[in-house]
């Protein structure tokens, strides 16, 4: 059986409560401050107990377009939800930016689809314990062709089209079906990996350093870019509604780009240690 894709960390969509309705998203404070809520699991409808993104993006364009709100904070905590809505969303942010400051602040989790979804926003702020990152994307596929096959079940497809009812319970998955199911989801990770890029400044080599799917404390976000600042709800409200300020502090510093430096090195370590262990264990024939 094969699931939808997701984009996300920590939790499945399909295990949730369905049929849960969504809820109004948008809080208006005073001073022309509009707060935004990203909370649970992100699907287009909604209706799996958390956020619904195609709610979120009507709710942006009407904020972009009251003249009576000057700034827009996204308020973050999600572990990501599946990928179809969340690239819609992160261009409905990035759209948004354009008109007026979105600052994203980060309470607990922003994880996967939740972090592409902000990663264009003007400014991202996070409490010192939030966690962020998880940059990727998965999709699951359960063949229980075994399972079918005990009892004497056979279930045969007539189909048209190579790829066409791949996954459909009861049948193997071939190597060539994973094969093509790994390039949809190398697809729908390009996407996600080019907004982090644009949205961040990062550079090739800073990207390919976070985007291996782990999951990082504020800090170490900070370190990597994927956050301008460790603050509070309060920091963020009272942050500055020039996106010029968030741009430069992204480029990144010294220390940042020594940080990128000695983790790649770490890395590079470790592919020696393992290659020197593989030989030393026989395996390889040279």
């Amino acid at each position: 059986m094969l699931r939808n894709l997701f984009s996300i960390y920590g939790a499945d969509v399909q295990s949730l409560a369905p049929g849960r309705p969504p809820t109004t998203a948008t809080q208006h404070l005073s001073d022309g401050v509009a707060v935004v809520a990203l909370t649970g699991t992100l699907s287009r409808d909604g209706r799996h107990g958390g956020t619904s993104t195609d709610q979120i993006r009507a709710e942006l364009r009407t904020l972009a377009d009251n003249p009576s709100v000057r700034k827009i904070i996204l308020s973050v905590n999600s572990p990501g939800g599946a990928s179809a809505g969340s690239a819609a969303l992160h261009d409905e942010v990035v759209a948004t930016a354009k008109q007026k400051p979105i600052i994203a602040f980060v309470e607990d989790l922003a994880a996967s689809a939740a972090y592409f979804a902000i990663a264009g926003a003007t400014k991202i702020v996070a409490s010192r314990a939030a966690l962020v990152g998880a940059i990727g994307t998965y999709a699951v596929i359960e063949d229980v062709s075994g399972m079918a096959a005990n009892p004497g079940v056979k279930v045969h497809v007539i189909k048209a089209g190579e790829f066409k009812g791949a996954g459909v319970p009861g049948t193997a998955f071939s190597d060539s079906q994973q094969a093509e199911m790994q390039r949809v989801v190398n697809d729908i990770n390009s996407q996600f990996l080019a907004a982090v890029r644009e949205g961040r400044k990062l550079t090739a080599s800073q990207l390919k350093v976070v985007s291996d799917g782990r999951i990082w404390i504020a800090a170490d976000a900070k370190r990597f870019g994927l956050i301008d600042e460790i603050g509070t709800f309060e920091s963020a409200l009272a942050s500055p509604t020039s996106s010029s300020i968030a741009n430069q502090a992204r480029r990144g510093t010294d220390v940042q780009a020594d940080f990128y430096q000695r983790l790649e090195a770490q890395q590079k370590q470790r592919g020696e240690t393992f290659v020197r262990s593989w030989r030393r264990g026989g395996v390889c024939s040279k």
